[in-house]
């Protein structure tokens, strides 16, 4: 910068302050239903039974569909600090005929991202992983 001209934070006349902000304590949570949220933005027909779940399950894709879509929220500020969280669940429901399964010991699991859609996360990322301790 050249002598005597100004800064942008200068021009648009900002400069260093303190600031006492006072926040009340305050907790917010809520809980949606995506269910009645998709349907209003005409996604139907993963509410009736097919085959919707292609990119998770490829040539062995069952029929299901969508039992419940929850998403809730918590967010808290206090003299602590903030705290938040977030968590969508879904459940779907499928139709099995022969095959059971029963898992009776701890094990882990992991959600990996198969898309052919070039504006989504890299294909193969993983989108969430956990642990089952105690089935």
């Amino acid at each position: 910068m050249m002598e005597g001209e100004l800064s942008s934070k200068e021009a648009l006349g900002m400069r260093p302050a303190r600031l006492d902000l006072t926040i009340p304590k305050l907790s917010i949570s809520t809980e949606l239903d995506l269910r009645t949220t998709l349907k209003q933005h005409n996604i139907v027909s993963i509410f009736v039974p097919g085959f919707h779940l292609g990119p998770i399950y490829g040539e062995n894709d069952i029929r299901s569909t969508l039992g419940e879509a929850k998403h809730k929220v918590k967010f808290d500020v206090d003299e602590k600090g903030i705290d938040a969280a977030a968590v969508t669940a879904l459940s779907m429901m499928s139709r099995s005929y022969a095959t059971r399964v029963k898992i009776d010991r701890p094990f882990y699991f992991r959600l990996i991202l198969k898309t052919k859609n070039p504006f989504a996360l890299k294909n193969g990322a993983e989108i969430f992983s956990g642990r089952v301790v105690d089935p």
